[in-house]
């Protein structure tokens, strides 16, 4: 969109219709130098990300009446490589922590799903789920149980793979995909994450909340036909 009333209009009936279907939103302002701030303002009190901006400039204004892409010209080439990870990871990722969102979860823990059954090889999925987080909230306030699931992802993605699937399922629940030689070293494994968990905690004024987690471990079988299968299997 652009910085102006019929851009903000524009965008304000496009935003409609994507929360209508319940996807992602992320914004790229073009000619982001001229006119007003109230495409930002909106997007700021929406929660809506600007991915990119784009100033006006005479080069960008001769592709344009060339009918030539921007993104043929070198120096804006990077810029949209990163904007098209941004868009990747908006339709991707949960906002609040960086996790993999429940959709982008279960499509990839099927894909894994169906390679190791193809291969023959072990998977496991975990489950991990912050104790008495309603307490937190109530207790803290919302704003304070945020930090905390953002300081848990925070610690669970510096512990796993970069193989790893780990994805925000829902509140205070996540899921962990791995290749795994058996369910006993998938144990040993996010029993080390749960431990590193339980040694953090959040500053709340002068006081330290500490908070921990509960593990639920699955593991594939020949009988299991898919992951959603594999998810009804759940041991805590």
């Amino acid at each position: 969109t652009e910085p102006t009333p019929f851009g903000l209009h524009d965008l304000k009936l496009a935003v409609g219709g994507a929360r209508i279907l319940n996807l992602p939103i992320g914004v790229v302002v073009n000619r982001a130098d001229l006119g007003d701030k109230k495409v930002f303002e909106y997007c700021e009190k929406e929660g809506i990300p600007i991915l990119m901006t784009i100033p006006f400039s005479r080069d960008i204004a001769e592709c344009y009446a060339k009918g030539k892409l921007i993104i043929g010209e070198e120096k804006w080439r990077d810029e949209f490589f990163k904007l098209f990870q941004k868009i990747k990871d908006t339709a991707n990722k949960d906002f609040l922590t960086g996790a993999y969102n429940r959709r982008y979860f279960f499509d990839r823990g099927e894909a894994i799903f169906g390679k190791a059954k193809r291969e023959e090889k072990n998977l496991a999925v975990a489950m991990l789920d912050i104790d008495k987080f309603k307490n937190i909230n109530d207790t803290y306030g919302h704003h304070i149980g945020d930090v905390v699931i953002k300081r848990f992802a925070k610690i669970v993605k510096n512990n796993i793979s970069a193989d790893a699937i780990f994805g925000r399922l829902g509140g205070e629940e996540f899921g962990l995909v791995e290749e795994f030689e058996n369910i006993d070293k998938a144990k040993e494994y996010v029993e080390a994450i749960r431990k590193e968990i339980e040694k953090s905690s959040v500053l709340v004024g002068d006081k330290l909340v500490r908070f921990t987690i509960s593990l639920g471990f699955a593991q594939k079988n020949k009988q299991h036909k898919s992951i959603d299968e594999l998810l009804l299997t759940f041991s805590f």
